[in-house]
């Protein structure tokens, strides 16, 4: 979140956004790219 420059609980509802789009996964520690192409348009 500090990278990006925004609070913990803003990036942290993002990814779930993401997530449960399919998008990414989520595990503790460990987030993957399921749908590089599809993620790089949501993001804008």
């Amino acid at each position: 979140a500090a990278l990006a420059g925004t609070s913990r609980e803003t990036c942290t509802k993002v990814l779930r956004d993401y997530a449960d789009h399919g998008l990414l996964s989520l595990a503790r520690g460990r987030i993957t790219v399921l749908d590089p192409e599809r993620l790089r348009d949501a993001a804008g």
